[in-house]
């Protein structure tokens, strides 16, 4: 019992893909910035000259899967944080609003999402098996970073419209609790040359097989060597 040893098996086996097979739900890819498109569109280009096989498949009901997701973290969110919602003043603006929107799912809802959840967990490990999918693939995000506007430096910003679009891609890996790996592909003109990323959705336990993927693309690729005209040194 328990989830298998942690290894990196096959992690500098990156010469010859020819059994990697990723799947791509067309639609879904491409609900994003041209240039994100772009970047993922060759990032996918360049797997296959590598002998990586592209299979496509559908995934029903997505929309209803990020609403489910979004009312789990919202739900979760204010039980955790309710006690200081009710004795803590100086909680930031955007915790509060979040922590208010969370209290008001019904149990209703909360089992709603709950069904759901297990329905996309029964569909995504069928469409690895029945696939053969060593990933499921899409951008990281829509879009690249978005440019904070000044009051929100000063004040913070309460947007979940946004957060959840930024998220539409990476939810998955949280719901059902598959692994996920980001890995840098491009950068976008049109926005500072901030990055751009392809995210790998794994089958359960199978991390090393995306740092197999991601170690070959970031050796062919070498994006994340380059850095954004607008950039902060931390370290």
């Amino acid at each position: 019992g328990g989830p298998p040893p942690a290894h990196l098996a096959n992690f500098h086996d990156v010469s010859d893909l020819s059994d990697v097979r990723l799947g791509i739900f067309p639609e879904y890819f491409q609900d994003a910035s041209d240039s994100v498109v772009k970047a993922c569109t060759h990032a996918i280009d360049t797997l296959k000259q590598m002998g990586v096989t592209v299979v496509e498949v559908k995934i029903p009901h997505l929309q209803w899967m990020r609403l489910a997701h979004g009312l789990k973290i919202a739900s979760e969110f204010a039980q955790t944080w309710d006690l200081k919602y009710h004795t803590v003043s100086s909680l930031e603006a955007n915790t509060r609003i979040t922590v208010s929107i969370g209290s008001t799912v019904s149990a209703l809802e909360i089992l709603a999402a709950e069904r759901l959840r297990s329905y996309a967990f029964d569909y995504m490990r069928d469409i690895f098996s029945n696939h053969n999918l060593t990933a499921f693939v899409t951008p990281t995000t829509p879009i690249s970073a978005p440019r904070l506007t000044d009051e929100a430096q000063i004040f913070g910003e309460s947007n979940s419209p946004l957060v959840l679009d930024i998220m539409k891609f990476i939810f998955l890996a949280n719901f059902v609790g598959m692994p996920g790996m980001s890995v840098p592909v491009g950068h976008d003109e049109t926005n500072s040359e901030l990055p751009i990323a392809l995210h790998l959705l794994g089958n359960h336990w199978q991390e090393a097989k995306l740092l197999r993927i991601s170690n070959a693309l970031e050796q062919k690729l070498n994006f994340a060597a380059r850095k954004p005209k607008e950039r902060i040194e931390i370290f």
